[in-house]
C-alpha cells in the first residue's frame, strides 16, 4: 500500500545556502557563531582555572569543575522562567550592552589572581 503522506525531499544545496545570501541574517548568524564560540572558550578557561586551582587533587578537581558547571547553568534554570517578563520591559540594546559589560567585568575580576 503506497503511503499517502507526501515526503518532501531534502532541499537542494543552493536553496539551503540562499538564506545566508540575506545580509541581515548573515550578520546575525555570524554574530551568534562568534558569541557562541566565545562562550565555549570562557567555559573552557574557567574549567581549566578550576582544575589548576585544585593543585592536582582529583577529588578537589571534580568538585571544582562540577561547581563551574553548576554556577554556569543555575542562573538559567532559576531565572529563565521569569527573565522573559523583565526582558520585555526594557530596551534591548541597553540591556545587551549592560549584560555584556557586566560579563566582561566579572571575567576580568575572576581571572586576576
Amino acid at each position: 500500500m503506497p503511503n499517502s503522506l507526501p515526503y518532501p525531499g531534502a532541499p537542494a544545496g543552493a536553496e539551503s545556502r540562499s538564506v545566508l545570501s540575506i545580509p541581515a541574517f548573515r550578520k546575525l548568524w555570524n554574530s551568534m557563531a562568534f558569541s557562541s564560540f566565545g562562550d565555549w572558550l570562557g567555559l573552557l578557561a574557567t574549567t581549566a582555572m578550576a582544575l589548576e586551582l585544585s593543585n592536582g587533587d582529583y577529588s578537589k578537581a571534580n568538585f571544582a569543575i562540577a561547581g563551574v558547571f553548576i554556577v554556569r547553568l543555575l542562573p538559567a534554570v532559576i531565572l529563565g522562567p521569569i527573565a522573559g517578563v523583565f526582558a520585555d520591559r526594557f530596551d534591548r540594546r541597553r540591556r545587551l550592552l549592560l549584560t555584556l559589560q557586566s560579563q566582561a567585568c566579572l571575567l576580568f575580576v575572576f581571572c586576576q589572581r
